[in-house]
């Protein structure tokens, strides 16, 4: 039910492919991907409310987009985080999960839009946590 090109659906069988034995074990997955927003697991708000993660996502937001995933680790080493503790909230800041396809592969999935969206209210949910 979405109009995807079809190099959308190459990279998202790249992407998930692996894991699908039936069309409709990719529905949730797709339908997870166009959502204009994903729930943060509560034992996950406090790392997002961290400061240094909050920033991060904000960087990765508005300047990382372009590069997808490469720019994570010199930003995180600007906001003196360790590089997996970096990948793993902007994870889930995008996903709301802790596993799943690579970054990588996820970024072109999601699009610009959704990604500086969804990194944007992770970090005000975790700001709103902190508090």
């Amino acid at each position: 039910g979405y109009p995807e090109p079809r190099a959308w659906v190459e990279a998202f069988l790249d992407a998930y492919g692996e894991e699908l034995q039936t069309l409709e074990q990719a529905r949730p997955l797709v339908a997870a991907l166009h959502a204009d927003s994903v729930t943060i697991p509560p034992d996950e708000r406090d790392l997002l409310g961290r400061p240094p993660v909050r920033e991060l996502l904000r960087a990765v937001g508005e300047q990382g987009v372009a590069e997808g995933p490469r720019s994570i680790p010199a930003l995180a080493a600007q906001f003196g985080l360790e590089r997996k503790q970096a990948y793993h909230a902007v994870r889930v800041a995008l996903t709301g999960e802790e596993r799943g396809a690579p970054l990588a592969l996820l970024f072109p999935l999601l699009g610009e839009r959704r990604i500086r969206a969804r990194l944007a209210a992770a970090g005000n949910q975790g700001a709103a946590t902190a508090r």
